[in-house]
């Protein structure tokens, strides 16, 4: 088989006319058409680019004896006006699990919001019964250290809320139609 030969074998596997071809390799059709007609060569750059595109070795596109297999055409340099296909998944999912996430974040921040409150109730309650009783088993820790704790859970609780909330209103506005 010759390089022109396999060129056209390539083109006709992938369903490509010869301007489509043209087009990924950055030729023009006319060069295309040199090439499967074994007029010219192309240049070891397209040869290159040939390979990285279509995910077949050099080798088997520039020595005549060896086969040339069977394999699918995959953009690895898209066009400008293309979006990477990973970016229309991100969006669906965004889309689909974008309130999920809110109502999961403002859920938590509420639980945290309540639980860190509560706390910080029963240790102004209870501060000098623990303080005894710490003591008692000769243990020395500061219970200033544990509203602090209780402060940073709330403060915690207060951010996963707010990002809840956003992100939620976010979805919101994209649903509703302008």
């Amino acid at each position: 088989m010759t390089i022109g030969e396999k060129i056209l074998y390539i083109r006709k596997e992938n369903k490509l006319s010869q301007e489509e071809f043209a087009e990924k390799l950055g030729v023009s059709r006319q060069a295309v058409s040199k090439w499967e007609l074994n007029d010219s060569v192309p240049d070891i750059d397209k040869i290159t680019l040939l390979s990285e595109l279509f995910h077949v070795s050099t080798d088997s596109i520039l020595k005549p004896d060896q086969p040339i297999n069977c394999f699918l055409v995959i953009d690895a340099l898209p066009k400008a006006d293309d979006t990477p296909p990973s970016e229309g998944i991100v969006k669906q999912a965004a889309k689909k699990h974008g309130y999920i996430a809110g109502y999961f974040l403002i859920a938590l921040g509420t639980f945290n919001l309540v639980l860190s409150v509560f706390l910080c109730l029963i240790w102004s309650a209870f501060s000098s019964e623990l303080s005894g009783l710490l003591r008692q088993f000769h243990i020395s820790f500061s219970l200033q250290f544990l509203l602090l704790i209780f402060v940073f859970m709330g403060l915690v609780a207060a951010t996963l809320l707010i990002c809840g909330i956003l992100i939620t209103t976010k979805h919101k506005k994209k649903a509703i139609p302008a």
